[in-house]
């Protein structure tokens, strides 16, 4: 009897399975981080306090951090958020010196 598509076969560890049903959540986003030293945009705004809409319209102003996208997901480099804080925090450094 033919196999059908959507049929799993009998030998698969359900622990696979798990992940691969998965794989359009957490497990991407985890991959990424520890393959890649990247994260989620939506994830470092969260962690750095700011909407999400927030960095989404510096993002589309060309202001925010280097991104780039896997699919739907757009994510960021650690370290070019890392450089996008500290020049961040050096311009607000320079403007209190100014003022």
């Amino acid at each position: 009897m033919p196999k059908k598509d959507n049929e799993v076969p009998k030998n698969w560890d359900p622990d696979l399975l798990r992940d691969i049903i998965r794989v359009n959540g957490e497990v991407i986003k985890s991959f990424v981080s520890q393959n890649y030293g990247a994260i989620p945009i939506d994830d470092f705004a969260c962690q750095i306090a700011l909407p999400v809409s927030t960095m989404q319209q510096i993002r589309k102003e060309g202001k925010g951090p280097k991104t780039f996208k896997i699919g739907r997901r757009v994510y960021v480099h650690v370290k070019d958020a890392q450089e996008w804080l500290t020049e961040l925090a050096q311009a607000a450094e320079v403007e209190s010196d100014a003022a």
